[in-house]
């Protein structure tokens, strides 16, 4: 009966020897990467080339949950005639074989909240309750590997920390970026800004009893807002304003840098050195405005331009 044996495996082993049967699966779930021959289908037949059809690279997925599909024709026609001639190898089973890398769903708020801790220190400076991120368009489920990872969160260097930005997250396996989102985030921002208690006329000087400091949403606002009373009050308005109107800064007449009566620095240019002596303004001044200045120590009456607050150039 040994005997008998033997020789039907001797039998066995001469058929298929330089053969191979090829039967694929229908579907398949691998770790995101390569994809080979024995992980999509059984193969038995001559065993040196069962070991080198096992390892041959058929196709890949690239990262968690994408798909690839792996066709019996293109095994066929380009994948075996690189190992053995086509006749060597039958194929049955499945005629197309769907690859899905492995993964595992993620709530989406948990990638909001690592989002949201990035970009934290991006907004250094800003006090807390004057600004919110929020994140509304991103997805309720991420797919990431089954194996171990780690997300990598990339703020880009023109992020602002106003109105729309896009972040990248990235999911690192094994040193590398395996896949990519660019996810939107919505930074709103508030500004403590001057509004009006009464209606403002044009020409008219602002009176402290016509303005208060209110909050307002700024998020997508682009314009210059008065933020402190006192950059205001004693400015002529340039336009009539209603009740209730948060202030533009260019609705006003320009504020004076120099005020008459007030003491400035005077700068004089002797020998391409910069001299400077206590000095007092004549008329108010706006900066690049030419005015009149007296030198407190000579009483000698000058021209000059305001340069800053405070600051007089003196005309030769």
């Amino acid at each position: 009966m040994i005997r008998i044996i033997t020789i039907l495996l001797a039998c066995q082993a001469l058929l298929w020897a330089g053969r191979v049967e090829v039967v694929l699966e229908s579907a398949a779930e691998l770790p995101a990467g390569r994809v080979h021959l024995g992980d999509i289908a059984e193969i038995s037949g001559d065993s040196s080339l069962v070991a080198r059809l096992r390892i041959l690279e058929v196709g890949r997925v690239e990262s968690a949950g994408r798909q690839t599909r792996v066709s019996a024709n293109a095994l066929k026609s380009f994948y075996f005639p690189a190992i053995c001639p086509a006749e060597s190898v039958t194929v049955s089973g499945a005629t197309i074989v769907k690859v899905t890398a492995r993964f595992r769903e993620i709530d989406g708020d948990s990638l909001r909240s690592l989002v949201l801790q990035a970009i934290e220190p991006r907004m250094a400076g800003v006090p807390k309750g004057d600004y919110v991120v929020e994140a509304p368009k991103f997805p309720d489920h991420i797919r990431v590997p089954e194996d171990s990872f780690r997300w990598n969160v990339e703020i880009p260097e023109r992020f602002d920390g106003r109105g729309d930005e896009l972040v990248s997250v990235q999911v690192i396996v094994d040193g590398k970026v395996q896949t990519s989102y660019s996810l939107p985030v919505l930074v709103r921002r508030w500004s403590a800004v001057a509004q009006t208690v009464e209606p403002i006329q044009r020409g008219q000087p602002v009176q402290a009893q016509q303005v208060k400091i209110n909050r307002m949403e700024t998020t997508r606002q682009n314009r210059e807002f008065v933020t402190r009373l006192e950059d205001v009050i004693g400015r002529s308005s340039l336009r009539s304003i209603g009740r209730d109107q948060f202030l533009v800064d260019n609705w006003f007449e320009k504020p004076f840098a120099v005020h008459a009566g007030e003491q400035v620095r005077l700068h004089v240019q002797v020998g391409g050195a910069d001299l400077s002596v206590l000095g007092m303004a004549r008329v108010n001044g706006y900066v690049g405005q030419r005015i009149e200045v007296e030198n407190t120590q000579s009483h000698k009456r000058l021209q000059g331009f305001v340069q800053a607050p405070g600051e007089v150039s003196v005309i030769d």
